[in-house]
C-alpha cells in the first residue's frame, strides 16, 4: 500500500523547481565512482519539462552557452561562461526522481550507475552534445541516453540560482533573488573535494577555488543575501548524518506553505525545527537585512 510520502512523490513536479546531483559520464557500468574526476564533475537538474524549455529560450543561457562551447572559460565577462555549459538539463514527470537522489550524499551510499533514462529522465539536454536548443528524448530511435554515475545532491545556491536565474528570464518576468546558505565553512563540499575528486592534494586548492566560484556566484537582481545557523538536531548535520532530514523538512515547509499539500499530511521528520528562527528570519528578508 502506498504511503503518504509515495503519493507525494509520484506527483508532477512544480514548474520553476530544481534539484540538483553532481554526476559524470561513464563508459562501462562497473567502475563505480573509480577514476571520477573534478575535471568531468557536472551537474545534473531534474524540473519539469515546461522549466526546461523556458530555460532552452533564456538569451541569457543562450549567450552563455555559446560562449562556454567557443572555448570561453575564462569568466572575464560573466562567470556564466564558465559554468552553464557544465550542466544537463533532466525532464522528470513526477517528484520522485528530484527528490531521492538530492537527498544521496558521496560516502553514505553506493554511487548509482545506470543509464539516463533509468534514472526516471523523459528528455535531457547536454550543451555539450546537442548543438540546437532543443530537448531530446531519452527513450526512442534519437535518444541521448548515456551512461551515468550520481554522486550525490551535494550542489550549492549558486548553481541552483543560475539557471533559475535563466528559467525567469526565459519566461520573460523579471525576478528578484533571495539566496540562503550557512554560517560558517563548507566542510562536507570540501571533504568531497578533497577526497573523491581530486587526484592528489596538489590538485585541491586549484578544484576548491574554481567550486566556490560556483556556488558562490549570485545573479545581479539580489533582494537578499541570507546566511543561516539551521540545525535542529544538536550537533553539525553532516557529521551526524542528518541532513537529509533537514532537506525533507525544508521539503516539506515549502509545500505547506504553498498550499499543495492536498488536505494530506506531508511528512516532516522534524516537525518543529526551529520556528522562532524561521520566523526571526523571515522579518529581516522582509526588511531587506543582508
Amino acid at each position: 500500500m502506498a504511503t503518504e510520502l509515495d503519493l507525494i512523490l509520484q506527483e508532477p513536479p512544480i514548474d520553476g523547481l530544481i534539484t540538483m546531483v553532481a554526476f559524470e559520464p561513464r563508459s562501462a557500468a562497473d567502475k563505480g565512482i573509480s577514476g571520477v574526476t573534478y575535471d568531468k564533475h557536472r551537474a545534473l537538474a531534474f524540473m519539469s519539462r515546461p522549466t526546461a524549455e523556458a530555460i532552452l529560450r533564456s538569451q541569457i543561457y543562450r549567450e552563455a552557452v555559446g560562449r562556454c562551447r567557443n572555448g570561453d572559460t575564462t569568466g572575464a565577462r560573466d562567470p556564466r561562461h564558465v559554468y552553464l555549459c557544465r550542466y544537463m538539463l533532466a525532464v522528470v514527470d513526477r517528484m520522485r526522481p528530484m527528490q531521492a537522489f538530492g537527498f544521496q550524499e558521496p560516502h553514505q551510499q553506493k554511487p548509482y550507475v545506470a543509464r539516463l533514462r533509468d534514472s526516471h529522465v523523459t528528455a535531457s539536454f547536454d550543451p555539450l552534445v546537442t548543438a540546437s536548443f532543443a530537448l531530446r528524448d531519452t527513450t526512442g530511435s534519437d535518444a541521448h541516453n548515456p551512461r551515468i554515475v550520481i554522486m550525490g545532491g551535494y550542489i550549492m545556491r549558486g548553481q541552483l540560482a543560475m539557471l533559475q536565474e535563466c528559467y525567469a528570464d526565459g519566461l520573460g518576468r523579471p525576478a528578484q533573488f533571495i539566496l540562503w546558505s550557512k554560517i560558517g565553512r563548507q566542510l562536507f563540499q570540501q571533504n568531497v573535494l578533497r577526497t573523491l575528486l581530486s587526484a592528489t592534494q596538489a590538485n585541491y586548492p586549484e578544484h576548491w577555488s574554481d567550486f566556490q566560484a560556483w556556488f558562490d556566484w549570485a545573479p545581479s537582481a539580489l533582494f537578499s543575501n541570507v546566511k543561516g545557523a539551521w540545525d535542529c538536531v544538536g550537533t553539525v548535520a553532516d557529521i551526524a548524518q542528518t541532513s537529509w532530514k533537514l532537506r525533507l523538512h525544508g521539503a516539506a515547509v515549502a509545500r505547506s506553505a504553498r498550499g499543495q499539500t492536498g488536505g494530506r499530511r506531508v511528512f516532516d521528520p522534524l516537525p518543529d525545527c526551529e520556528e522562532l528562527e524561521l520566523a526571526g528570519t523571515a522579518i529581516k528578508i522582509v526588511q531587506g537585512f543582508p
